[in-house]
């Protein structure tokens, strides 16, 4: 009987043994856990948070795509609409003559333009193309504290290719040449209006 109580004893110390080591077990276990489970929280939170901001960029780029693929078609038929207007012109009126790449001229009126020398020849077409009232309230560029309007780049461009071509001269002659009777022709305007005056 007696060594039987002592199993007995025995046996129950070994149970609260390994309770108490269970219990310490499983509550390191559930402390890891835990925090485990608080990092990857964290964690999902940060990545839900990116997605958000990555989803909002992607919509907004993709609205920036479809706007400027619609700018892109708009001129498309843009383009091919002048390029149809361009071509009619050129067809319907075969008294024009075309210099560079934006400029008409009527044939009669270039017939008139002295060729003996470039710079007569220039400073003719610029009354054909622009006309002297214009041409006295103009300049070739842009100009600080000036209130003269520029020549259109385009006629500018043509005239002068067309010129240096015709006559083998640079272009930067042409040009001078251009200028030059900008000026005479403003100075020609105002001594009109100063005889009007006397």
């Amino acid at each position: 009987q007696k060594l039987a109580a002592i199993k007995r004893c025995r046996n129950l110390k070994e149970q609260i043994i390994l309770s108490k080591v269970k219990e310490n077990i499983l509550g390191h276990s559930e402390v890891k856990t835990c925090s485990t489970c608080s990092s990857l929280n964290l964690e999902l939170t940060v990545l839900k948070k990116q997605a958000t901001e990555l989803a909002g960029e992607l919509q907004s780029k993709t609205e920036a795509v479809e706007y400027y693929k619609m700018k892109y078609r708009d001129l498309k038929k843009k383009y091919k609409l002048s390029k149809k207007n361009k071509e009619k012109v050129e067809t319907e009126n075969p008294d024009l003559v075309k210099i560079g790449q934006h400029l008409h001229i009527d044939k009669r009126r270039l017939a008139l333009c002295r060729v003996t020398d470039f710079s007569k020849y220039t400073c003719d077409l610029m009354d054909v193309v622009f006309g002297r009232e214009n041409l006295a309230t103009s300049v070739l560029r842009g100009i600080k504290g000036t209130s003269k309007k520029v020549l259109d780049p385009n006629y500018v461009s043509d005239i002068q290719g067309h010129v240096a071509c015709k006559f083998n001269v640079n272009v930067s002659l042409v040009r001078a040449t251009m200028r030059n009777k900008l000026n005479s022709a403003s100075k020609a305007v105002k001594c009109e209006k100063m005889q009007k005056i006397l």
